[in-house]
């Protein structure tokens, strides 16, 4: 339980004005910067749905959906970073065996999940299924004339620095 609620924490607070920072430079679609009060509003969403997942699924289905979400993130960002190599000065052969040890742990979890508790792979896929919906929904949604930046640190560093003088 406390390696669940450490993860929503860090993901409430963590990610708190994420969506309004990269909407500020225009990775979201331009509704996204609308900012609400303090800019909180993207932390109360995050947090009644953690309170609707967590309503709705025990425990173990949480940390196997928890656990499959984060060690695909990691395999994607050693992907990005196998493919990025030269741009980010990194071993592209370690990232590239980053990357295969995170697929082999994502795929050592659903078999083992699938042998002794199959049911706990129910929010997993369901997890998946809203992530690939949302990501549908925000293509749709994506404004036209708001290119994606190819890396957004440099921009974000940028930005906030102007806001900063300002």
């Amino acid at each position: 339980m406390l390696s669940t609620a450490s993860a929503i924490n860090a993901t409430l607070y963590g990610g708190g004005r994420t969506s309004y920072l990269i909407a500020k430079l225009g990775e979201l679609p331009g509704s996204f910067e609308k900012r609400i009060k303090n800019g909180y509003e993207g932390m109360v969403i995050v947090g009644l749905l953690s309170i609707i997942f967590a309503l709705s699924f025990d425990l173990d289905n949480i940390s196997v959906a928890g656990s499959l979400g984060f060690l695909l993130v990691f395999a994607l960002v050693n992907f990005a970073n196998f493919k990025l190599y030269k741009e980010t000065a990194s071993s592209r052969w370690l990232s590239g065996f980053a990357a295969l040890l995170c697929i082999a742990a994502v795929l050592v979890l659903i078999g083992y999940n699938a042998l002794h508790t199959p049911q706990s792979l129910v929010s997993s896929l369901l997890v998946i299924l809203t992530v690939v919906l949302f990501e549908l929904f925000y293509r749709r949604l994506r404004d036209g004339d708001r290119p994606m930046s190819r890396f957004m640190d440099k921009r974000l560093e940028r930005e906030e620095t102007r806001q900063d003088k300002i």
